[in-house]
């Protein structure tokens, strides 16, 4: 941390104090910008650059969906192509881009910076003031925790990304791998080590074992299938199988052009609102499977080797998905178990799966955790949804509004520009299940999760206003052509007392400063306050 960045954290009180530096603390930095930049802001994240969980990931990991779609509210990306799936150097460029360059006067970004934990109000509000609140940070440099008061904090932690579930921490692995397992991210200096070592044709050749079959397992596969040797083999551990919203019927090859008239396929192309809304309004709170399904045979979504019964809510094409299949041995619906390391080379190595089969191999076997870095842990989409104004007086940053980015982005303009009274009125929905069920994610948990969180941005435009939402640059439906655009808000408002209706069945009202809601043994949650529920589903 700079002596700069110190002062300004220490020299006065903060406006805002905002926890967390990625996707969602840079979104709500991006709209105390916009809402007023004289405001006295400070970031604090405990990497020393911006970008949070970018900074950790894979190399070779790209964006599922075009760049535009994601990143900072209003921050240009600099990069011509609007269809690019940015690269991981590409997000943390625009990331730093932004705090070094685009963040007004009174704003800072203290990187390697700790959140220890909120303490009493410094003193007590005034006028209707809001009490400033007392925080306490610590250097990752040094240890050194210091004091500082800010009149709101913003907890945008988002995923709070804490690396992927280890062997040890997987309830059906019997901990055979611990230790021996790599990650994605091991493979490129791997695959590099190993064409030098040997030529083409040279050995037995290596199986490589994936474990996992969200979005890091395909790409880790895909990516493999381009730079293994010939000798090697490539096997996919799906898991639960994962329907994908599919890239090329949703969004498309490139970006439409906004000529004045549109043409029909742009007029009837699908979208990510129009999928979604589908959906929600033929749920009944226990088919997500088949609800699912029937998205999957218009192609809306796409699976690996066979149809999915969860959603990944990201986006894979039909490219990838062919390249996975056709060069890998997939299995589908079951999940690894352990396996036996041949002592040495020529003797049998063994795969064990959960459903007592087993792949047995004379090759060097490779083992690819590629688990899940949610499923394992608490967090903005697994634990129990909570009303953002938490009892402590953070407001957090979590999914209220779906992505967190887009959450910590309407959250921030909605306490700066309409004050924090309005974001206790306002009327906000929470998820009923609990997001992990005995099998992984719950697909019903994941459609409610897409209902409460259309029917909470629908809330949150009436208090902002559509001036202020139509240049709201993460909004998906600005990919398409303005006369589609049009179609699909006048879509979702005709049907928006349906979706509120949804929400009243299968969500429950949150309450402002309610203490953290609970699940049950059922996975229903409830909040531990009042017990208020919309409804019992």
């Amino acid at each position: 941390m700079s002596p700069s960045i110190r002062a300004s954290l220490l020299s006065h009180r903060l406006d805002y104090l905002v926890i967390g530096g990625g996707f969602s603390g840079l979104n709500a930095m991006s709209a105390l910008k916009r809402a007023n930049p004289h405001l006295r802001a400070v970031c604090v994240d405990p990497r020393p650059g911006p970008g949070g969980s970018w900074n950790e990931f894979y190399s070779f990991v790209r964006l599922h969906n075009p760049h535009p779609m994601f990143g900072v509210d209003g921050h240009s990306w600099g990069i011509p192509e609007p269809t690019v799936l940015a690269s991981k150097e590409q997000v943390l460029h625009h990331f730093t881009s932004f705090v070094d360059g685009a963040m007004p006067a009174g704003f800072a970004y203290a990187g390697g910076v700790r959140y220890e934990c909120l303490m009493a109000p410094a003193l007590p509000g005034t006028g209707g003031s809001p009490a400033p609140l007392r925080v306490s940070l610590q250097s990752e440099d040094t240890g050194e925790e210091f004091i500082v008061d800010a009149f709101r904090v913003i907890d945008a932690r988002g995923f709070d990304y804490a690396g992927h579930m280890k062997a040890d921490q997987d309830p059906r692995s019997d901990g055979s791998t611990r230790g021996r397992e790599l990650m994605p991210g091991d493979l490129p200096e791997l695959l590099q080590a190993g064409a030098e070592a040997a030529a083409p044709g040279a050995g037995p050749g290596r199986l490589f074992v994936v474990v996992g079959g969200g979005k890091m397992g395909i790409d880790t596969a895909g990516f493999l299938v381009d730079h293994v040797r010939a000798e090697d083999s490539i096997v996919l551990i799906t898991g639960t199988p994962k329907w994908f919203s599919n890239r090329d019927m949703i969004v498309g090859h490139r970006k439409p052009t906004h000529s004045f008239l549109p043409t029909w396929s742009q007029l009837t192309q699908p979208t990510f609102a129009q999928m979604v809304l589908d959906m929600a309004l033929k749920w009944d709170g226990h088919n997500a499977e088949e609800v699912l399904l029937e998205q999957g045979r218009r192609g809306t979504l796409i699976s690996v080797a066979g149809p999915g019964r969860s959603y990944a809510v990201g986006l894979l094409s039909e490219a990838e998905k062919a390249r996975v299949e056709q060069h890998c041995r997939v299995v589908v619906d079951d999940h690894f178990r352990g396996a036996d390391f041949a002592t040495r080379a020529g003797l049998t190595s063994t795969v064990r799966l959960q459903s007592g089969e087993s792949i047995d191999t004379t090759k060097e076997l490779v083992i690819v955790n590629c688990r899940t870095s949610g499923a394992h842990r608490a967090t903005a989409f697994t634990r129990p949804d909570a009303h953002p104004l938490r009892p402590d007086g953070r407001i957090e940053g979590s999914s209220t509004f779906g992505l967190t980015g887009v959450t910590s982005f309407l959250l921030g303009s909605l306490v700066e520009l309409k004050g924090q009274g309005a974001l206790e009125r306002l009327p906000l929905f929470g998820n009923m299940r609990h997001g992990i069920g005995r099998s992984g994610y719950d697909p019903d948990h994941i459609l409610g999760f897409l209902v409460r969180s259309f029917a909470n941005i629908l809330s949150a435009s009436d208090i902002l206003g559509p001036r202020f939402m139509s240049a709201h640059t993460l909004d998906p439906n600005k990919w398409y052509h303005p006369a589609k655009q049009v179609l699909e808000l006048g879509n979702l408002l005709t049907k928006r007392k349906a979706l509120e209706a949804q929400c009243l069945k299968h969500c429950r009202i949150m309450e402002a400063y309610e203490p953290d809601p609970v699940a049950g043994a059922d996975g229903r949650v409830k909040a531990s306050s009042s017990d208020q529920l919309a409804s019992v589903a």
